[in-house]
């Protein structure tokens, strides 16, 4: 008798995750010392590791056992600001986008399998994404960074609220309501970016 085990999926994304890393670290002389080399490999080894993650817990019946929302996240959070804070020296907009990358599916899975950002009110996350993405591209935009990758990470941000407030408010009412707000702060950040990176 057969038995299907996406858990195995999670292990392998992890063993080649892992072994990426590790021969980056083995073969590349200076390594450490580079934060721009270091956000780079956490990137691709992120880009490893996701999708398998993805595969197992769509695959299971239940992965909060395996996977355990708010620890996940919180080990993810963590991450995500070390890593943040380590590449700032070598570009805040790389930086910035590495540590969303690596908290955005931790932070999508909490709130989709019962984790405490689940109950988070709806409206006030679909505004608070709306003003966080808008402060993050101005920030870019002040700073004549790099506004391509500031753009990435406020354009999750506002996904992530609107997809979240959609899931919690049904109806094409809540979708028009996230689709304005959204629509909103576009057009805010288009005009950050002629007043402030123009």
């Amino acid at each position: 008798m057969t038995r299907r085990v996406p858990e195995i999926a999670l292990l392998v994304g992890l063993v080649l995750s892992g072994t990426f890393a590790a021969a980056v670290v083995a073969l590349e002389p200076g390594f450490l010392a580079d934060a721009e080399s270091l956000l780079v490999t956490v990137a691709l080894s992120l880009l490893l590791l996701y999708p398998f993650a993805a595969f197992a817990v769509l695959r299971m019946d239940d992965p909060t056992w395996l996977l355990p929302p708010d620890p996940l996240l919180a080990v993810a959070l963590a991450a995500a600001a070390a890593v943040g804070l380590t590449g700032a020296a070598a570009g805040p907009a790389l930086a910035l986008v590495v540590a969303v990358f690596l908290a955005l599916p931790p932070t999508i899975y909490n709130a989709g399998h019962g984790g405490r950002l689940r109950s988070l009110p709806a409206l006030p996350t679909l505004a608070g994404s709306a003003v966080a993405a808008v402060g993050v591209f101005g920030l870019g935009a002040a700073a004549g960074a790099n506004l391509f990758l500031y753009g990435l990470v406020a354009c999750a941000v506002l996904l992530l609220g609107g997809a979240y407030y959609t899931s919690r408010v049904p109806g094409r009412r809540a979708e028009r309501r996230a689709g304005a707000v959204v629509s909103a702060a576009v057009v805010v950040c288009l005009a950050e970016y002629v007043l402030l990176g123009g």
